[in-house]
């Protein structure tokens, strides 16, 4: 396998494989949506629970302590949640710009077998319009009993 700086460098895949390794990740994904359900549900306990083992503490300080206390916590959750999201903004531009590159390949796929469902669409609309072929009428005339001129 070759190697670019010690990251692996995969082959290019066929369109059936490439659509195979798509519905293996999709089917992971559902998966792994059970897991950040969790992960919600859990920080959703753990985070009250946080506050709670915080103010208990903080109950027995003189007010001066207590206040400076609570500042802290205020300023870590705020500068906290800033650069979270400035990493996870980051994270994001950095997968946008791969896919502006050319990884796109899921987007590739999606126009290519849009336009060719598109093409059998209009053919198959211009064969009813026809009617059919020839043989395809004179067995529906006698199949409907309609006098054959």
């Amino acid at each position: 396998m070759k190697t670019f700086l010690g990251i692996p460098i995969h082959r290019t895949l066929s369109d059936a494989e490439f659509v195979e390794k798509l519905r293996k990740n999709l089917r992971v994904s559902k998966r792994v949506a059970w897991i950040h359900l969790a992960v919600v549900i859990a920080f959703s306990v753990l985070i009250p629970k946080f506050f709670q083992i915080f103010s208990s503490i903080t109950k027995d300080m003189p007010d001066d302590a207590r206040k400076f206390a609570y500042t802290g916590l205020q300023l870590g959750l705020v500068f906290g949640l800033l650069i979270s999201g400035y990493i996870v903004k980051a994270a994001e531009a950095i997968v946008r710009g791969f896919n502006l590159f050319g990884f796109n390949r899921e987007s590739e796929l999606l126009v290519k077998y849009h336009d060719v469902l598109k093409l059998v669409a209009t053919q198959q609309s211009c064969e009813q319009s026809l009617g059919g072929d020839s043989e395809t009428r004179a067995e529906d005339d006698t199949a409907s009993g309609a006098p054959q001129g």
